[in-house]
Order: C-alpha cells, then sequence, then structure tokens
C-alpha cells in the first residue's frame, strides 16, 4: 500500500469514528438526561476556563489531520491531543447553568469512541513514516 492510499483509508476511518461520537452519549448523570457528544463539542470549550484541557483535544486533532493531509510533520500535535483528550478523565461536573454544577456519575461511550478516533489518528501519525 502507499501513502496516500493509507492516508485517505486511515483519515476516513479517523472522521466515521469521531463524527459518530457525536451522537452518542458523553457524561452521564443520576437526575439529568446524559449529554450527548455533540453538545459537548459546542459547549466543552467552556471547560478551558476551569482548568481542564480535554476540550483542546479537538482543534489539536484537526490540525495532525491537516498536517497529515499537506505532507508535514502532525506526530507533536496527534500526540498532544490524545493528551488533552486523556485530561478529560479529570472533569467532575457539568454545568448546565451558571448556578452551580452537577456532579457526573460516569463517562458514556462518546467519550471513549471519541478516545479511540484521537488514538487512531495519533498511531496513524506515527506509522505514516514508515511509507514514506
Amino acid at each position: 500500500m502507499d501513502r496516500s492510499a493509507i492516508v485517505i483509508v486511515g483519515e476516513s476511518v479517523v472522521a466515521a469514528i469521531f463524527m459518530s461520537s457525536l451522537f452518542l452519549p458523553a457524561f452521564l448523570f443520576a437526575d439529568q438526561k446524559p449529554v450527548p457528544g455533540g453538545q459537548l463539542l459546542l459547549w466543552g470549550w467552556w471547560g478551558v476556563l476551569m482548568y481542564n484541557a480535554g476540550w483542546l483535544a479537538n482543534p489539536l486533532l484537526i490540525g495532525s489531520v491537516v498536517q497529515v493531509l499537506l505532507k508535514r510533520e502532525p506526530r507533536i500535535l496527534s500526540t498532544a491531543a490524545l493528551a488533552c483528550a486523556l485530561h478529560s478523565f479529570a472533569v467532575k461536573e457539568y454545568f448546565f447553568n451558571e448556578a452551580s454544577g452537577t456532579p457526573i456519575q460516569g463517562f458514556g461511550s462518546a467519550v471513549y469512541v471519541w478516545l479511540t478516533a484521537i488514538a487512531c489518528q495519533c498511531l496513524l501519525t506515527w506509522i505514516l513514516p514508515r511509507f514514506s
């Protein structure tokens, strides 16, 4: 397999996994319905203000994909995206309003699917140089 075929297949798989995470439940609560992954993508940047770097994995992931497509060095961005994504497990509460946070009871499948997409991107960027 040549590099361009690996890039097309790899990035398509990453995009499909990432997009599927948007429709799955991400945060689970005792008294609230789960927050879907798409809602976290839209509002998760507020978490950065609460010293949680998890949402920053999204622009880093996009940057890594762009770097792969431009045939530049994507490994730093993809590894940083994975590190930021793993910081999502530090989240203890979600703010539905400005009054107070609602404790998170657990993480839904969206979080794990999203992490899988980022891990696949990271893996792709580390094996791509073998096909240059």
